[in-house]
């Protein structure tokens, strides 16, 4: 059976043994190239969990900072607390649009 499909001929092509060659060399190149592709992968996966630790760093830190405004500033100075607040609340958003190249 195997005779039959290594020389088979379809179409204006004849299927031969140089075929089988090329199927070997194209699976020997197949192991590289996926291990290539899966690192890259990984690589790619850890920047991502990386950004996500250090941004929820960020978050975190910024509501420790709503916090101390609150119990300490807010009781002295209402007004500096509000506005700090309101700039702290615009934080995020900058930072996301400084690292994405947008403009404001």
């Amino acid at each position: 059976m195997s005779y039959i499909f290594r020389h088979a001929r379809i179409g204006k092509y004849q299927l031969t043994a140089t075929t089988k060659g090329a199927a070997a060399a194209l699976g020997a190149l197949t192991a590289p190239l996926a291990l290539l592709l899966t690192l890259r992968a990984n690589a790619s996966l850890g920047r991502l969990n990386e950004a996500r630790v250090l941004w929820g760093r960020l978050i975190l830190r910024g509501r420790n900072l709503a916090s101390v405004l609150k119990v300490y500033v807010m009781p002295i100075d209402p007004a500096t607390a509000i506005l700090a607040a309101r700039y702290l609340s615009i934080l995020g958003w900058s930072i996301k649009a400084m690292v994405r190249n947008e403009s404001a």
